[in-house]
């Protein structure tokens, strides 16, 4: 007498039909957004607060450093154009 095997109702691999995919809660990492969108956000941003800066610290009796600004400006514009494209923010 032959004694049947439980059927595992599992999905494998050799299970599944020609063009199904397992679905899993996992998809890997984030998709990376171009170069482009990434830099000109970026742009936008620091030339809206370098704007801001000329504009509003006059009016505070204050003057603005150039100085400052020479150096911050392009590392934030980097950092920035960098989180946009990698999703950080």
């Amino acid at each position: 007498m032959e004694q049947r095997q439980p059927h595992d109702h599992s999905t494998r691999a050799s299970d599944r039909m020609a063009g199904e995919e397992a679905t899993s809660p996992y998809q890997g990492p984030p998709s990376k957004r171009p170069w482009l969108p990434s830099t000109v956000g970026a742009l936008l941003v620091v030339g809206l607060v370098i704007a801001i800066s000329v504009l509003v610290n006059p009016l505070l009796g204050r003057y603005i450093h150039w100085r400052r600004i020479d150096f911050g400006a392009p590392v934030v514009f980097l950092g920035l154009t960098l989180a946009l494209r990698r999703r950080w923010v």
